[in-house]
């Protein structure tokens, strides 16, 4: 028998059952159990597997193929951004986590200095975040940025999209739709430490355009 000190008092915990409940901090015997060394590690592991599971079931509802989940924001230059615009071209979409953010800053100024590329794509690119368009206009003014600058500030667009994570945070993701509306590329990062860059767009839109 493991005899563990809970808040209030000590709880006997007499089976590996009870054990992994501690490990987890949930209620044993009407007490919350206080967890060892070892049931923090555990709990660590548990926490893992979790966000492993969360995080494949986020970036599993929009797959290849899908309608592209319609979107109608606010965006920079106070322009109002729709799918239904795109029917002739398609479109890029860009979710990232936030202006000012230095891995967002070198993805935005990336596509700023390879604009003209962007633009030879003959799609164009938007970019979605959840900071307001006042927010966006500073970043772009700032830095130069040439894609329009979307705001998602409920986050509904990028929950139809699937890219935010546990804790509300947004996914680094790039999707391309085609003229249908169709999902033909995506990219969801894990950990959005990297970006698409302007050669990975062009190699999507390469791959696509003879299905588009």
């Amino acid at each position: 028998m493991l005899v563990l000190a809970g808040d209030h008092r000590r709880v006997a915990v007499e089976d590996h059952e009870d054990l992994d409940l501690a490990a987890r901090g949930l209620v044993v015997g009407g007490d919350l159990a206080a967890r060892s060394d070892v049931d923090d590690v555990e709990a660590e592991r548990v926490g893992a597997e979790r966000l492993a599971c969360e995080l494949r079931r986020d970036m599993s509802k929009l797959k290849l193929g899908m309608p592209a989940p319609d979107f109608d924001l606010i965006g920079t230059g106070g322009k109002r951004f729709r799918l239904a615009d795109y029917k002739d071209t398609g479109v890029i979409l860009a979710f990232y986590p936030g202006d000012f953010t230095p891995v967002c800053t070198k993805q935005f100024c990336s596509y700023r200095d390879d604009g003209d590329r962007i633009e030879a794509l003959g799609v164009p690119m938007l970019g979605v975040s959840p900071q307001s368009v006042e927010s966006h206009e500073k970043f772009t003014a700032k830095h130069g940025l040439r894609v329009p600058l979307l705001a998602d500030a409920d986050k509904s667009v990028a929950k139809a999209y699937g890219v935010v994570g546990p804790g509300g945070m947004i996914r680094r993701s790039v999707f391309l739709i085609d003229e249908q509306g169709i999902v033909r590329y995506r990219d969801v990062a894990l950990l959005g430490l990297t970006f698409r860059d302007v050669d990975d767009l062009e190699k999507a839109v390469t791959a696509v355009r003879p299905a588009a």
